[in-house]
């Protein structure tokens, strides 16, 4: 398992995965110096004790560790950070999530004027649906009213006698049933 895949980055001066005590032998390695040089500093570590009794293992907190000044969790191939280096290093990242902010705020612009653009074109649309939902209100009028100059027509052609008067008047309803009808299935 990586570093990455563990929840650890060793450009950092610090792991979660870590303990959070160390040996001797472990906080040498951790920090990449040699048990001599943690012994000799034993004094220097307020909180570090013996695990049982004068024979057990020294314990070492991480705190007692990195407030003398000792990083953990680097590579064993890799030499200790100086001061300068940790703050060069510390600078990159800076500059490196810099510019990742930057540019996680142009991608938000980017979906802010994306957004804005889909509620206009979702406000021309419900304009639009209105508009249709008002000719579909008028198409329905206009097809009940052809229904009912169709039956009148059909009521009129029933009768025997048709004077010129109601031929003509017959002749409008139908007139009137077949623009409505027309007016149904013209494409919109």
């Amino acid at each position: 398992m990586d570093s990455r895949e563990s929840g650890c980055d060793r450009r950092y001066t610090f792991c979660s995965m870590r303990p959070v005590e160390f040996t001797v032998k472990d906080a040498a390695l951790a920090c990449g110096v040699s048990e001599s040089t943690i012994r000799r500093r034993l004094p220097a570590f307020p909180h570090a004790r013996r695990e049982s009794d004068e024979g057990g293992a020294w314990i070492i907190p991480i705190g007692d560790l990195l407030n003398e000044g000792f990083t953990i969790d680097r590579a064993d191939d890799e030499p200790a950070p100086s001061r300068d280096g940790a703050l060069t290093a510390l600078t990159d990242e800076v500059r490196l999530l810099t510019t990742e902010v930057d540019e996680l705020e142009r991608v938000n612009s980017r979906l802010e004027e994306t957004n804005l653009e889909l509620l206009r074109r979702a406000e021309a649309a419900e304009a639009l649906l209105a508009e249709k939902a008002g000719a579909i209100d008028e198409l329905t009028a206009a097809l009940d009213s052809a229904g009912t100059a169709l039956e009148a027509a059909e009521h009129d052609d029933a009768g025997l006698s048709v004077s010129a008067g109601s031929r003509s008047e017959r002749a409008k309803r139908l007139e009137a049933a077949r623009n409505a009808l027309r007016e149904i299935h013209r494409p919109t």
